[in-house]
């Protein structure tokens, strides 16, 4: 079991006096914050999508599917409590990018495995989200392939956890992701070739009630390959 990383309320002590306090429980209404999150998240993704489609309608795209995998740790205020190594884990993407000039925009909706392992117990944590993200590519000229640089942001609901026995830990329920990265896109016949490469940093805690150990989050490689169609 890892210390730190289990979620339980931890008694804290008062910054001025030395008093030792009651932990802190988790926030009231938090569902309905996260609730609120995720909508908000997803009207502004739809938003992004109607305007690009509008004014890309004439430009064309590619629609496709991507498969491939992640190597994923956190990062934190741990101290020497643990001893943390990478986890590799799965990634599923459907993607639409709208779009084929210098400049497009990329919907996608996808599941992610992230997590991290314990050294010393050879413990692994796994945290499984379903992604929504959007992405703002940039065309690179000059190149034999087509070549494309790209940010974007992603929010992550975590949907399976999978910890060792007897472990308990309380991660967030939303998680939202600044991503980077590019991809190339190989043409032909009415279809592309995709290979994708992107660094995705965590914005917020992954742990929702741990006192002990604070700012823990998630960070992920994830390299994929597959396929779309050309419209």
């Amino acid at each position: 079991m890892v210390s730190g990383l289990d979620g339980r309320p931890r008694p804290r002590r008062d910054q001025q006096s030395g008093a030792t306090l009651p932990a802190r429980a988790p926030a009231r209404g938090a569902n309905k914050g996260i609730i609120m999150s995720i909508a908000r998240g997803s009207l502004i993704l739809i938003a992004l999508g109607l305007i690009a489609s509008a004014s890309m309608a004439q430009a064309g795209g590619i629609l496709g599917l991507r498969l491939g995998t992640s190597i994923s740790n956190v990062s934190g205020d741990l101290g020497n409590t643990v001893d943390l190594a990478n986890q590799n884990g799965f990634t599923a993407t459907a993607f639409l990018q709208m779009g084929d000039g210098v400049v497009s925009l990329q919907p996608e909706l996808g599941y992610v495995q992230k997590g991290v392992t314990e050294k010393s117990t050879a413990s692994d944590f796994q945290f499984d989200y379903a992604e929504i993200a959007g992405l703002a590519k940039v065309r690179v000229p000059m190149l034999p392939v087509q070549t494309h640089v790209f940010g974007g942001l992603g929010a992550d609901v975590n949907v399976k956890n999978v910890v060792p026995a007897g472990t308990s830990v309380d991660v967030n329920n939303l998680d939202w992701n600044a991503l980077f990265g590019g991809d190339v896109m190989l043409n032909m016949a009415g279809l592309s070739v995709v290979g994708d490469g992107r660094y995705a940093m965590g914005l917020g805690d992954v742990t929702s009630a741990s006192s002990a150990v604070t700012d823990i989050k998630n960070r992920a490689w994830m390299f994929s390959a597959g396929v779309g169609i050309k419209f």
